[in-house]
Order: structure tokens, then C-alpha cells, then sequence
């Protein structure tokens, strides 16, 4: 779980990061298995991450 801010902005950035990084262009001259199996990590870690981030945002929720 996101304990901080700190935490918090990190993993907003690497959410960004890992959008960025499902471009088509980033797997050019990847053979289609390879490509599709990578693009489902990187979807399952953004789903993690995720959830982890909405955690965090009503963890600040309740102690306002």
C-alpha cells in the first residue's frame, strides 16, 4: 500500500511510464507472441498499480 505523498507521485509516474510504454512503436520488429505477452504484463502491473493508487486516495479521504 502507498504510504505517502511521496509514494504516491512516484507511482502516478510510473503509471505514466508504463502507458507510454505499451506505443506500438516500442515493439517494432517484435514478433507477435513476445509483443502481446509483454503488453499483458505491463497491463497487469498498471492494474496493480492502480489499485494501489485508489487505495491510497481513500486512505486520504477518510482522514480528512
Amino acid at each position: 500500500m502507498i504510504m505517502s505523498d511521496k509514494e504516491y507521485a512516484a507511482s502516478m509516474e510510473q503509471l505514466t511510464m508504463l502507458q507510454e510504454s505499451l506505443s506500438e512503436e516500442n515493439y517494432k520488429n517484435v514478433p507477435k507472441i513476445v509483443k502481446n505477452a509483454s503488453k499483458e504484463q505491463v497491463k497487469s502491473l498498471m492494474a496493480d498499480i492502480q489499485t494501489k493508487i485508489v487505495e491510497y486516495e481513500k486512505f486520504k479521504l477518510s482522514k480528512l
